[in-house]
């Protein structure tokens, strides 16, 4: 959305309740066995942290798993952790599982203000993905005018969701209660009908 809209979207919004639905998406085996992991992480650090971490999938993995083509590239956003400190602990609980993971390479993209990178995140590949981990995301504008935002921070889902460029690359797929989430009333069997026959052509 174009800047000036953000705050309109937000309001208009606020108080929606998102849609949660189970059974949009088939998982391969991969992807089960990856998600497990993930989720007997965090089981682990939400028992003794105070402030328990929600990992949702974001935007592009999401559509393509619902218009049932499979992708091998996730971006998992996170709640209360930047995507390093996130992606760090989660390979130490690797290693402390199996000391060969240890040779699993955690990437670290540092913030870069100046290159409209704001916030740290990190970059793994295991079982078979490339997983890039970052926060949900909020953008402000000083500039009204311009569509490169001044600051970014962290943001809850609807916050994320209203800054993308696609309506469908909204969507989130929870990994905790293993449902697809739509913040902004992307679903409808037409919207993903069009999508899917004029815009998402594979050759």
């Amino acid at each position: 959305p174009e800047p000036q809209n953000l705050k309109f979207l937000a309001s208009f919004y606020h108080s929606r309740t998102p849609l949660r639905l189970a059974g949009m998406l088939k998982l391969t085996d991969q992807e089960k066995s990856l998600f497990e992991c993930l989720t007997n992480f965090t089981t682990a650090y939400n028992a003794t942290s105070e402030k328990p971490v929600l990992m949702r999938v974001a935007g592009g993995w999401v559509r393509d798993k619902i218009l049932g083509h499979d992708s091998d590239d996730l971006d998992i956003a996170l709640d209360t952790l930047s995507g390093a400190d996130f992606a760090h602990a989660f390979h130490e609980h690797l290693t402390r599982a199996d000391p060969d993971n240890a040779d699993i390479r955690v990437a670290t993209i540092q913030a870069n203000p100046d290159r409209s990178k704001h916030l740290e995140t990190a970059r793994m590949f295991f079982k078979g993905h490339d997983i890039d981990f970052v926060n949900l995301r909020a953008e402000d504008y000083g500039d009204e005018s311009s569509r490169v935002p001044s600051m970014v921070k962290f943001g809850t889902p609807l916050e994320d969701a209203l800054r993308r460029d696609a309506t469908i690359n909204s969507l989130f797929y929870n990994i905790h209660d293993e449902k697809v989430e739509d913040w902004i009333g992307t679903i409808s069997p037409r919207a993903f009908q069009i999508y899917k026959t004029r815009s998402f052509v594979r050759h």
